[in-house]
């Protein structure tokens, strides 16, 4: 990517609920790692996935694959292994990822970029 004004200058990013919007996962790792790039050494990162393993967002998936929508990627769900994965490739440490929600809908992952 071309250098910005904003790479390394930013403290924090607070993401949740986009990335069951974007229907592949390269997509998903592409604004990852530009969240990294802008990010300060130090800054931290707040993401949260749809967690494809939990009921309800499964239920949300078979819902919305059964209409024979064109938009199953609404309802994109992840792995926490797939979580980690693109984390740790894109950058971050001191990962911590958690399941979270009343229906443990929800994938948290907390990073660091160094």
């Amino acid at each position: 990517m071309a250098p910005s004004r904003l790479q390394g200058n930013t403290d924090a990013g607070l993401f949740t609920k986009a990335w069951e919007r974007l229907a592949a996962r390269g997509t998903s790792f592409n604004y990852i790692e530009e969240i990294h790039r802008v990010l300060k050494p130090g800054g931290k990162v707040y993401l949260q996935f749809p967690n494809f393993l939990s009921e309800k967002v499964f239920r949300w998936f078979v819902d919305y694959a059964k209409k024979g929508s064109r938009h199953v990627s609404r309802v994109r769900g992840y792995t926490v292994p797939e979580v980690e994965k693109i984390m740790n490739a894109v950058g971050f440490t001191n990962l911590e990822i958690r399941i979270e929600g009343d229906e443990a809908e929800n994938i948290v992952a907390v990073g660091t970029k160094v």
